[in-house]
């Protein structure tokens, strides 16, 4: 019994260090779609382009119609940087799932922002980001936000 408890902790210990060694596909997802969010809420516009793919689809928080590329994706999260004092788009219940090449991280946030010149805003609002790996890497192909009738 000793000897099994004994090689069970090890495999967690082992289980934990793994991350560090190699993280496995889901943990990827969420530190790409983590980075993602991150960049957004920074305004670090170079980041938040550099994780999409080229023929990404965007639907929601930038704009009411299909913003389709990469090139159409900077100019609408330049414009988006452009007209905001302060933004901070906060995950809630954050969900992932993959399938093969395929992920998907959908949810709700709450977005807090500050348009220049205009007061605080809070809108919740739920989101759905897919994304496909290509050479080990996870690129936005879809983002999808939507706010939520208050």
């Amino acid at each position: 019994m000793t000897l099994l408890r004994l090689c069970l902790i090890w495999s967690l210990v082992l289980g934990g260090l793994s991350p560090a060694l190699g993280q496995s596909e889901r943990e990827a997802l969420i530190t790409a779609f983590s980075a993602e969010i991150e960049a957004l809420n920074t305004g670090d516009l170079s980041a938040a382009v550099a994780a999409v793919h080229d023929k990404i689809v965007l639907y929601g928080l930038y704009s009411p119609f299909p913003i389709e590329g990469k090139e159409a994706f900077r100019q609408a999260v330049r414009e988006y940087f452009d007209e905001q004092e302060h933004a901070v788009l906060e995950i809630v219940h954050p969900r992932y799932r993959l399938t093969g090449a395929t992920g998907v991280a959908w949810g709700h946030y709450q977005l807090t922002r500050k348009l220049k010149g205009e007061p605080v805003e809070i809108t919740p609002g739920q989101y759905m980001l897919t994304y496909v790996q290509i050479d080990g890497a996870w690129l936005v192909m879809s983002m999808h936000f939507a706010p939520l009738p208050q």
